[in-house]
């Protein structure tokens, strides 16, 4: 009888495995995934006699790499399946030619019967294995297959309450109907070409086959056996087994037919005399001959039966103890989940109570925050208006000149440095809104500035306030203020006149504005106002009003100054003619920076 084997596996992620990769083994040949970017390359692979993509009626597939690369980005989630494998074990009485014939007959079913695509790769056997093992790899997609590319999931992937919906079979008889349909298109290749083998996908029970039936090895078992260690596989110690003992048993069936088959010829069969030798007279039957030979048959059964229970116990001793081991392994797989699921709950205890003393930590060191900042501010609202204005423009000043380096260094880095310039530019708004926030301070301290200035305006001085008092005494008392103005004239008489100190000269904000405007670099410009600084509030209110149209705060100038600049700085050397053209811009400026004019 020819070998039959059809058995049908899923290509899942959940196992570490991948329908390029699966396709390129299959196939020699060599695949990218573009999912993950691992280059697949099979190529120095032997043994691969024949490759082929199928798709339905009408539809041409050249490219596996695409085909492939399509179904696995067709699955989102992490454990999907992304191909099912179709193994099938092809007849080794047929040639080459009628076994590729066979397996693309079963390719092409499969694609017609679930509408998928397939990529079809004959395998020869090993060279140190079994040389009838030819066999083909069937690769499914999991999903339908039409002109517009992949569709919804396969017959094959529907699970049984989709099954039941669409009124069709469920996986397991899907799968049998699989196999018989495998089995019926084997024996009809083989009946073509004039081969008494035959196959059977029934199981040996279901053909009336009194064997026990062996194990599937699978390839370290079958590497163990071709190097000539089968002791250190289990499967292939029980696979040996099982053969021995049914070798063992058929030959004692044998026998016990063998045995069987004489006392039944030697009962019906009767003894002929010869025709030398006189008649004797017929033996007298003896009971306790034939009691003898009865009991002697019952005991030769017995012990063939007795060895036959032997051997299948032997048998099932051994399946017993790879389950043994098999239980073990998962008793142990437990307590190693067990023990790695405390570890987890205690290093999650651990991080809980660090937590919990990071959050008390943090409410005292806010709360140490809050107190500090609350001295502080009770500091500042003692110093004078204008020593916090000043202190919040340096500020305003310091935050600016940060935002500009930022913007600069974002500027020079590279566009696919993604996360780099996103950490600049949320420092940037961080800043811009520190210093939004600074410049509201800071427009409530000029709000308040102005207010005292207009306060300490409007109440009298105290001169005026002698002056009233003076004038309120000569009203009410001429005499004494008679008295006062003659003793005051005798000791201006005796007492010589002390010369006045002269008075200082105010200051000249548009003069000063135009030296800084006419310096060389934005270096300069920005010393010169840092110096400007250490002025009276007033006066720096005053230069910074006209310097605030024309100019930024680190020295550079905008359009309006650089026009300004260039009529007072001209490129060659200064003449009459240019003083002059500068003292009457310099005239027509001051005409119109009135009160409601431009000015700086």
């Amino acid at each position: 009888m020819a070998l039959y084997s059809l058995s049908v596996k899923p290509i899942s992620r959940k196992d570490g495995r991948s329908a390029t990769a699966s396709a390129a083994y299959r196939a020699a040949s060599e695949i990218v995934d573009e999912r993950t970017g691992l280059v697949h390359d099979y190529t120095r692979k032997r043994g691969v006699e024949h490759v082929e993509l199928f798709a339905q009626a009408g539809i041409t597939l050249d490219d596996p790499a695409s085909l492939w690369n399509a179904a696995e980005s067709a699955e989102k989630r992490k454990d999907g399946r992304t191909a099912r494998e179709v193994l099938v074990a092809l007849p080794a009485e047929l040639d080459a030619d009628q076994r590729t014939a066979l397996a693309r007959e079963m390719t092409r079913e499969l694609v017609e019967r679930y509408g998928v695509a397939a990529q079809l790769a004959i395998h020869a056997p090993d060279k140190a294995g079994d040389q009838r093992n030819h066999h083909a790899h069937i690769l499914l997609t999991t999903r339908r297959y039409n002109h517009d590319g992949l569709g919804a999931k396969s017959q094959l992937e529907w699970s049984a309450t989709q099954c039941k919906k669409h009124k069709v079979a469920k996986p397991q008889g899907e799968l049998k109907a699989l196999r018989e349909r495998w089995a019926d298109m084997q024996n009809a290749a083989l009946k073509r070409a004039d081969c008494v083998a035959r196959v059977d996908h029934r199981s040996l029970a279901a053909q009336g086959i009194d064997r026990a039936p062996e194990v599937h090895q699978g390839g370290y078992a079958t590497d163990m056996i071709r190097q000539g260690t089968p002791e250190q596989s289990d499967r292939a110690m029980l696979n040996l087994s099982i053969i021995d003992t049914n070798v063992e048993v058929q030959s004692l069936r044998v026998r016990l037919d063998t045995e069987r088959a004489v006392q039944e010829w030697t009962e019906i069969t009767p003894v002929t005399p010869r025709l030398t030798t006189p008649e004797l007279p017929d033996p007298v039957p003896s009971p306790a001959a034939d009691a003898e030979l009865a009991l002697t048959q019952q005991s030769a059964r017995m012990d063939v039966l007795e060895r036959v229970e032997q051997h299948i116990g032997h048998k099932h001793q051994l399946q017993i103890r790879a389950d043994l081991r098999s239980l073990e392994r998962a008793q142990q797989r437990v307590q190693q989940r067990q023990a790695e699921e405390a570890e987890r709950q205690a290093a999650e205890r651990q991080l809980e109570a660090e937590s919990e003393c990071q959050e008390a930590r943090a409410q005292r060191q806010g709360e140490r925050e809050r107190e500090r900042e609350k001295e502080q501010q009770e500091i500042e609202s003692k110093r004078p208006v204008s020593e916090r204005l000043k202190s919040k423009w340096d500020a305003l000043c310091a935050i600016d000149q940060q935002i500009e380096q930022l913007n600069a260094a974002r500027s020079q880095l590279p566009f696919l440095k993604f996360s780099e310039r996103k950490r600049l530019k949320s420092e940037i708004e961080n800043l811009s809104a520190k210093r939004a926030m600074e410049h509201a301070q800071y427009a409530e301290l000029w709000h308040q500035n102005e207010a005292e200035k207009a306060a300490a305006a409007a109440q009298p001085s105290a001169r005026d306030m002698l002056r009233q008092t003076a004038a309120k005494i000569r009203k009410e008392r001429p005499d004494v203020a008679a008295e006062f103005e003659k003793t005051a004239e005798q000791s201006a008489s005796t007492t010589k006149t002390e010369p006045k100190p002269e008075q200082p000269k105010p200051f000249d904000a548009k003069g000063r504005a135009l030296e800084i405007l006419t310096m060389d670099t934005a270096e300069e410009r920005h010393g010169a106002l840092h110096a400007a600084s250490s002025l009276d509030l007033n006066d720096f209110d005053a230069l910074m009003d006209e310097l605030d149209p024309l100019m930024g705060s680190h020295g550079e100038l905008n359009e309006e100054g650089q026009l300004l600049r260039a009529k007072l700085v001209p490129r060659e050397m200064p003449t009459s003619q240019h003083v002059e053209r500068i003292q009457k811009s310099e005239q027509d400026w001051e005409s119109r920076s009135g009160p409601d004019g431009p000015g700086f």
